[in-house]
């Protein structure tokens, strides 16, 4: 079954979801989901403890610092909206906890919600492994010849700025 109603913790997982053509289908993200403009639009689920906009790199990584130093959370999960996304798929990170919403905002959206959601989490280390994610957030929402098409361009489009990059597997099979 595909899921009908996402919420992406997730910038790059949203720009994604974009691409494929399924953002009537993404009913939250982040305060970091910025791209494209239409994102802006969608409910916010996930907020910052503070306001990177208003600050320099460096203060931010100091306030982030600070944080984790006193077990503090980063970021906060907007109870409200959450239940009101009423999601059937969270797609998530498990690659950085300071990054993106991460474990301790994905349990706290299912602690928050009645029906419990499927949940993504994305976690690539190799330009082999992201092509994969394409194909499989892409099976996840229904989308499955759209991920193929992308991921294959995008491995066109690698190979041809890199030669080396033609040892990359096929990922779409």
């Amino acid at each position: 079954m595909h899921a009908k109603r996402i919420v992406s913790f997730l910038p790059s997982a949203t720009e994604l979801m974009y691409e494929l053509g399924a953002e009537e289908n993404i009913v939250g993200v982040t305060h970091e989901c910025i791209y494209p403009q239409q994102a802006k639009t969608k409910l916010r689920i996930i907020n910052s403890v503070f306001d990177p906009e208003k600050m320099t790199s460096k203060q931010i990584d100091d306030k982030v610092s600070e944080l984790v130093r006193e077990g503090k959370d980063i970021f906060t999960v907007n109870e409200a909206n959450l239940k009101e996304a009423n999601p059937d798929l969270i797609i998530a990170q498990g690659t950085c906890a300071v990054c993106s919403a991460y474990t301790n905002e994905v349990n706290k959206a299912l602690q928050i919600l009645q029906k419990r959601p499927q949940v993504l989490v994305l976690d690539p280390h190799t330009i082999e492994e992201i092509l994969g994610t394409i194909i499989e957030i892409a099976q996840k929402i229904g989308k499955e010849k759209e991920g193929e098409k992308l991921a294959e361009s995008l491995k066109k489009e690698l190979i041809l700025s890199n030669p080396k990059m033609s040892k990359v597997k096929k990922c779409c099979a």
